[in-house]
């Protein structure tokens, strides 16, 4: 390239104008015998981005393209990527989202039953009528998940909630998860 001289630590220098391998910018540089130590870069910045090894992939959910390290892209389980936590939170929705990072209960029904009693959440408990929502659950009837029907849901506080799971030990109540406290049975339960 072509022959300039300039002002280096207050010495007049002569180097030459050379274009930085990461940006193309024009920039000067010391001239120098050994081509070697001749300066590739305009700055440190550029010669730290050319450093990084990054592969372009696609966001899954907008299509914009962005930069990952090989190392990172094995941190996806499905496979897919996105630019931001609003993509990946938009793809993940139930309407029009990505299917390949859906949990397998989207869509079946079974996490949105205490939305369906959203509206009953307001009034409270249904046996001893206490209104903090997060001492509130939702309890199925029958004991099947599955079933959200709302005849077959209620909405319990977790005390009342944890009488309808006790079965009977001899003389005595046991709490089970698994079990279902008979209907006629729970005004003996105090």
């Amino acid at each position: 390239m072509g022959e300039v001289w300039f002002i280096e630590n207050g010495r007049k220098r002569r180097g030459e104008k050379a274009n930085c391998k990461q940006c193309g910018q024009e920039f000067v540089r010391r001239a120098s015998l050994h081509s070697g130590k001749r300066k590739q870069f305009c700055s440190p910045r550029c010669y730290g981005l050319s450093q990084r090894r990054r592969v372009k992939v696609k966001c899954q959910h907008c299509g914009k393209e962005i930069e990952k390290a090989p190392c990172r892209l094995t941190y996806s389980r499905h496979g897919v990527f996105f630019c931001s936590r609003e993509c990946k939170d938009k793809a993940q929705s139930l309407a029009g989202g990505c299917k390949e990072i859906q949990p397998s209960h989207y869509g079946t029904g079974r996490a949105c039953y205490r939305s369906l009693c959203k509206y009953r959440i307001i009034d409270g408990c249904e046996d001893c009528g206490e209104k903090r929502a997060y001492t509130l659950a939702v309890h199925h009837k029958d004991g099947d998940r599955t079933n959200n029907d709302d005849c077959n849901l209620e909405v319990l506080c977790w005390n009342c909630h944890a009488k309808r799971h006790l079965r009977r030990n001899g003389d005595g109540w046991t709490y089970d998860m698994n079990s279902l406290t008979p209907r006629e049975l729970l005004s003996e339960i105090d």
